[in-house]
C-alpha cells in the first residue's frame, strides 16, 4: 500500500516543523502518524518525506534504489535515521554506516542521500553524487 500525496504532503511538512495540517486531525490519526514516522524498524516515511522535499520521485518496491530524479533519471539511495525522543540511543538502522563495501559497490552509480531527523524534524539533508 502506497502512502497517498496528501499524507506525504502532510508529513513533509510536519517535518519541516509545518504543524498546521496536522494540528487539525485527531488524536487517532496524530497518533498513528507519529508512531510510522518513529518506527525504529522502518525508515520508509522518512525515506518518503526526504524525497518529496527534495522534489525526487519515490519507488514503491522496497529492493534497490529509493528513487529517481526525473530531469536527470539519477537513481537516489536514501538513509533517513532517527535519534530517538530519550536522546540516548540512535536508530543505526536505515544509516549510511550500515553499508558495506559490496553493498556500496552496487550502489556506486547511485546519489546517496543522508537526513537525519529528531524530535520528529528533519536536522539536515545531504546528498552524495
Amino acid at each position: 500500500m502506497e502512502i497517498s500525496n496528501y499524507n506525504l504532503e502532510l508529513v513533509t511538512k510536519f517535518f519541516m516543523g509545518d504543524d498546521t495540517i496536522f494540528n487539525e486531525k485527531d488524536e487517532d490519526y496524530k497518533n498513528l502518524l507519529l508512531s510510522y514516522a518513529t518506527d525504529n524498524n522502518s525508515s520508509t516515511l522518512r525515506e518518503l518525506a526526504t524525497m518529496k522535499y527534495l522534489g525526487y520521485k519515490s519507488f514503491t518496491h522496497k529492493l534497490g534504489a529509493d528513487g529517481i530524479d526525473e530531469k536527470t533519471g539519477k537513481l537516489k539511495e536514501v538513509k533517513p535515521p532517527a535519534i530517538r525522543q530519550d536522546n540516548k540511543k540512535i536508530a543505526t538502522s536505515g544509516n549510511f554506516n550500515d553499508m558495506t563495501m559490496e553493498l556500496l559497490e552496487k550502489k556506486k552509480d547511485m546519489d546517496v542521500i543522508c537526513s537525519l531527523f529528531k524530535y520528529n524534524r528533519f536536522v539536515y539533508i545531504v546528498e552524495f553524487r
